[in-house]
């Protein structure tokens, strides 16, 4: 990826992130977020390009992008499970 789109898309997740109502900004960065998101990578034993497509996943649905119901199955499918 270029290094300008890089920055703008880096910008545009910033931007996202700051429209989130405080309490979700909290949790999101939460110590108690962070472990849980690290027990997960652990117990999964995840790649750092599954890290990166699990947060991707979850940050769809933080930004109301996807709906908790649809969750499941975006996680199958992008998973191949």
């Amino acid at each position: 990826m270029p290094e300008e789109v890089k920055k703008k898309q880096e910008k545009d997740d910033l931007d996202k992130f700051q429209a989130l109502p405080q309490v979700v900004q909290d949790f999101i960065s939460s110590p108690k977020s962070s472990k849980t998101n690290l027990d997960i990578f652990k117990k999964f034993k995840l790649s750092s390009e599954q890290e990166s497509l699990y947060f991707d996943i979850t940050d769809k649905v933080f930004y109301k992008e996807l709906s908790l119901e649809d969750f499941p199955a975006e996680v199958e499918k992008a998973f191949g499970l």
